[in-house]
Order: structure tokens, then sequence, then C-alpha cells
């Protein structure tokens, strides 16, 4: 049956004035001058992960590339990337994921952080910020399971730690595997047990390299892209390029595997996809591709046009993500995108001019698209509305409708020298404005007093005064509350 594509008529604002809050300040009220990776927001906006080589977030960091968390409650920072004894990662280690909750996170690091990892080769480590605990997933059968052999990444958990998806060219966590090939597997953290999930319903392994893993909150859903041809059976699979797969860890009687990348029409991709994300919730994936049928009536121009689209795995339908208010596909490429845990939202980033109202410059931008309303909002602006002076790219969007992402703009907050890059976090939406007077005047004063309060707020975390420092983060917290109400 063939399944009709519904078609947004996308509105694309120029955002004007919202609230947006800076991460990465340290805890004394410098700024930061490290290296920032990929930021992964927990589902309800309350807690940010990442990987940097700042060496001030945490006392009890060791002069590595470390992994963090912010809290944002309290304004403060964790560091995730410990050993089992709680000391901090003699060895670089980098973020892959965490879970929804924002309880468990997964990265990869080379150091041994637990007692029987007797190599130097990069594993995955799960960190419960619960439990205050860190144990290998990256191992074969068994409690004290042969470590992998190979290196392992792109590793993700569901919601209560069971169970850990990674990414490995291993050939002794599954009897029967010595390709060498980046395969995905499954580890079950109570049981003790290591699956192959990147294979066809028959069992044959795939036959090309594996990426972008991940698994629901549930763990019944595990999403991957691979231009493997022999997960569907013999003459399912032609394209000759990358495709997204969501394997049903629990199909009766057995697992199932089938492609989720498909055009409006249901068909194979024909230029295949270049990136993907999975929503946790497992209805929907989102996915980039130069195709230019995909949908009908978007036909991106140019080398290497990767435009985004969701895929709705429930309904079926393919939604076109990257587009202007005529329905235009993006002049440039779009890059990093993520979907929300709740699937209800999309945010990528690009160098476009025609997407967002008043872009002429050449630096790319983060936007975020709303699945429901079909609305496209530029997020990386200043709280007036203004452009960034300089680029935002890498971003994750939570299911509060908050976009977390990195930038080197110095403009977004009065303290920011632009010596480095950041975090910031905004609204997916930008809210609406009345023509009023009252409410506009009444916004204009709310934002001169966040500026007044960040100003305070920094100059009493440089003379650590303890006191006026939560208090002026709760008068933050509730200007900005108020402002998000107009």
């Amino acid at each position: 049956m063939k399944t009709l594509s519904f078609l947004f008529g996308v509105l694309i604002l120029s955002s004007p004035a919202i609230a947006i809050e800076r991460v990465t300040l340290l805890p004394g009220g410098g700024e930061q001058n490290g290296f920032l990776n990929e930021p992964k927001f927990s589902s309800d906006g309350s807690y940010v992960a990442f990987s940097s080589s700042e060496s001030d977030f945490h006392p009890d960091e060791r002069g590595f590339y470390n992994v963090y968390g912010w809290v944002r409650d309290t304004m403060t920072f964790e560091l995730l990337s410990r050993d089992e004894t709680g000391l901090g990662a003699g060895g670089d280690s980098f973020l892959d994921n965490i879970s929804a909750n924002g309880r468990y996170v997964t990265f990869r690091a080379e150091s041994q952080l637990v007692s029987d990892d007797g190599d130097s080769l990069r594993d995955i480590y799960v960190r419960d910020r619960t439990g205050m605990t860190t144990t290998l997933a990256s191992r074969a059968d068994g409690a004290m399971g042969d470590e992998a052999n190979a290196a392992c990444s792109d590793s993700d958990i569901s919601d209560n730690g069971q169970y850990v998806v990674f990414i490995s060219g291993a050939t002794n966590l599954v009897t029967g595997v010595t390709s060498g090939t980046d395969l995905v597997y499954l580890r079950d953290t109570v049981n003790d047990i290591t699956i192959l999930v990147s294979k066809s319903d028959a069992g044959t392994a795939a036959n090309a390299q594996c990426f972008d893993c991940s698994i629901s909150a549930d763990g019944r859903y595990v999403a991957f892209r691979t231009s493997a041809n022999n997960l569907l059976g013999t003459g399912n699979d032609t394209n000759g390029d990358t495709d997204a797969f969501v394997v049903d860890l629990q199909a009766n009687p057995s697992p199932t595997i089938s492609r989720a990348s498909l055009s409006s029409s249901d068909a194979e991709i024909g230029a295949g996809i270049y990136q993907m994300d999975f929503a946790k919730n497992g209805t929907k994936l989102v996915f980039s591709s130069k195709d230019t049928s995909v949908v009908p009536g978007v036909a991106p121009t140019g080398v290497n046009n990767f435009q985004v689209y969701v895929r709705d795995l429930v309904n079926g339908t393919t939604t076109h993500a990257s587009r202007t208010s005529s329905g235009t596909a993006s002049e440039v490429r779009c890059d990093n995108i993520a979907i929300s845990n709740n699937g209800n939202y999309v945010s990528f980033y690009t160098k476009s001019n025609n997407i967002g109202v008043g872009d002429s410059g050449d630096q790319s931008d983060v936007f975020a698209f709303n699945v429901t309303t079909g609305k496209v909002t530029r997020v990386s602006v200043a709280e007036d509305g203004t452009l960034g002076d300089a680029g935002s790219t890498d971003s994750d969007v939570s299911d509060t409708a908050e976009v977390v992402f990195k930038t080197s703009a110095s403009n977004f907050d009065p303290g920011d020298t632009g010596a480095d890059t950041d975090y910031y976090i905004a609204p997916v939406d930008a809210p609406s404005i009345s023509t009023g007077s009252g409410n506009a005047a009444l916004r204009a004063s709310l934002l001169k007093k966040i500026k007044k309060f960040k100003k305070k707020l920094k100059r009493a975390k440089k003379k650590k005064k303890v006191a006026k420092v939560k208090k002026f983060k709760k008068k933050i917290k509730i200007f900005k509350k108020k402002l998000r109400a107009l």
C-alpha cells in the first residue's frame, strides 16, 4: 500500500527576544578555553553531557580529555570519566551518549578504568551517576567475559541501564564473527550476555561497516546505518549505498530487521543517507541525504547538498525538515542532525542563507524543526534576536523543546569574550511577541534584569561568595521563566 507523505507548510521565523542560557562557564565564573565535542541533552532538559580538554571544569580531572556533565538546576559540573574506584581517568575519554533520563552515560576510553582491562584498546564504559559506578560494557558473554580485541565506538544505553549497544571490529565477542568488520553489538549488563545486532533475519552478519547505533529507551529497538546489502534478503537492497536499519529485539518469535530510511513512497533511497539519529521512544528517525527523490518537490542542487528528513516509523511518512517557508531545499548541506527522544523536535546546522530571515553571511547557524507544526526556527541567536558573530555547529535537542549547541559566537552573553567555544541552550520555537506595548516593555525589562544579574553572578563567583551566587542564580532562573511565559 502506497503511503502518502504529509508536507507541512513550513514557517521560518527570525527569532525575537528569547531566553538563552550559557552552559560552559567555569565553576569560578571564568571562561573555558578547551576543545568541546558534541553535547548530549537529557529528555527533560535538566542535564547536559559533553567531553572537553578544559582542565578547570572539575578538580578531580587528571589533565586529559574528559567526559563531564552539567546539572542545570545547580549550574555545577560532574566528572564522569572515572575509574571503578572513583579516580579520574588516566587517559583521554570521549562521550558517546546518555540515557534519556540522564542517569547513565556511555563513553569510550583507552585507559584501563576497571581492574580486568588488560589492554590499551578503546573500550566502552558505562557511568551510573546514581550508583557512582563505572563498568566495562564492551566484552563477551559472562560477568568477566573477554574484553573486545578491537577498538569500540558509537555506544548508547537504555533508560534502565541494562542494555548497551556499541560498534566494534572485534572477533571475540560473538561466536562465528571473524571478519573484523565494524558491527553492532548489544550487551545485556544484567544477564551478562552479548549478542550481534547487525545481522539479517537469517543470522548473517552485515557485510559492510556499521555506524551511528542507537537504542530505544525501553531497549526494544536498535537503529544503525550501513552500506551492507545482505540484511534484507537477496535482491531487496540494490542502491549500493548506505541505509538506516531498525532491529526489533522483541519481535516474535525472533528479532527482525527492517530498513528505516525510506522515501515518501516507501522506496529505498538511491543515493543513500549520510547521517542519522533515532528517537528514544522508537517512533521516528531523522536522516540526511543528497538524493533528489526522497520527497516530491524537494530538489537539492549542488554537490553533496545533504537535506534533513524525518521518517515516522509508525505512520510510514517522510517529511522534509531543512527547508524554507516555500518548501525550497536549503541551498547548502546540513550537518550534525539530532532528534528529541520523544520524536517531536529536530536540530541541525547549516551555512545556508535561504532558511533563516536576514542571513547573508557564510557562517553556520543552528536550526530547529518542530515535527508537529512544521515550523523551522534559527536558535543560535542572541537574546534580542541578533545573529551570532561567529558560527554555531554541534547540537542536541530535548523533549522540553530546547536545543543545546556549540558556538564560537561572543555576542550571546555580555560576559563572553569570545576566547573559545561554548555551549548554550535556547528554545526550539521562538516565543510569539504581542504587538501591545505593555508586553514588549515587560520583555525588555526582563532581558535587562537577566543581563544585570548575570554580571552580578560572575562577580560573585570570582569572589567565591557562595550565598550570593546561589541568590543570583535563583533570580536569573525566575526572570527567564517569566520571559519564556510571554
